[in-house]
């Protein structure tokens, strides 16, 4: 969804009867909404788990990219890529939540994998847009007009979607559930992971864990977490590394 933008504004331009603000709003309505949504579903995936953050996110970015694909108006259009990029944003949270699952000895490499299954997506993209969008089938009433762009929209949310139904089939995040004080929950997680990693069918040797002293549940609204997170970064413990990633991400992705 974030990248397919460039290969939609060609063909709806005509139909939206864009101007060249009109194609610049579209291409940064998309980031604005990442933009906030970053801020946001950091604190949401520390204080409600990776697995529901993921889940949420990833349905939020499919509907509104299908609603995208059917609109009709430029203005609501725009509002759906908005919502779109706040929902793909919490994407980000699939990193916390794999390295949970792997020994410190795996992380690099699995990472590198994932790395690499978004770097093949970005590759077969385009191929995917050279196939459907220069078809010429278009359905028209009174109501709708849907092009081969439109369709092209909804290829793109299939992966969100698709994302989002096989999660709920997996279990949360190991290491948020022992930080949120999760015994029971914590152990029924970590004999999911070892029933599918072993091959022996042996018994998961573990039958209890010991539990932190103090566990990261909050008795603080939402807001009031969300506002005192973000203090946090701005302390002298974190301020400098915050600084830090801040300018190298900044310089990785400007183009």
């Amino acid at each position: 969804s974030v990248t397919s933008i460039s290969f939609i504004i060609p063909s709806a331009q005509c139909d939206f009867h864009m101007t060249s603000s009109h194609k610049g709003f579209l291409n940064g309505a998309m980031m604005i909404g990442m933009l906030i949504g970053s801020f946001i579903w950091g604190y949401v995936a520390d204080s409600k788990g990776r697995r529901f953050t993921l889940i949420i996110c990833m349905l939020m970015d499919g509907l509104f990219n299908i609603l995208s694909s059917v609109s009709q108006i430029y203005s609501i259009f725009l509002i759906c890529r908005l919502l779109s990029g706040f929902g793909v944003s919490g994407s980000t949270t699939l990193f916390s939540y794999l390295v949970e699952f792997l020994n410190i000895k795996y992380r690099e490499k699995f990472l590198s994998w994932m790395e690499m299954f978004w770097t093949s997506g970005i590759i077969l993209l385009p191929c995917v847009a050279w196939i459907i969008i220069p078809q010429t089938f278009r359905i028209e009433n009174e109501y709708i007009l849907f092009k081969s762009w439109n369709l092209f929209i909804i290829m793109c949310s299939l992966p969100s979607i698709t994302l989002a139904f096989l999660l709920m089939k997996m279990p949360e995040s190991p290491k948020f559930l022992l930080a949120q004080g999760n015994h029971k929950e914590t152990i029924n997680c970590l004999k999911f992971v070892h029933r599918w990693n072993s091959n022996s069918g042996d018994k998961f040797p573990v039958s209890s864990i010991i539990m932190p002293s103090s566990n990261n549940k909050s008795n603080n609204g939402f807001f009031d977490g969300l506002y005192k997170s973000t203090i946090d970064l701005f302390t002298s413990k974190f301020k400098v590394i915050a600084i830090v990633t801040c300018i190298i991400h900044f310089c990785a992705t400007t183009r």
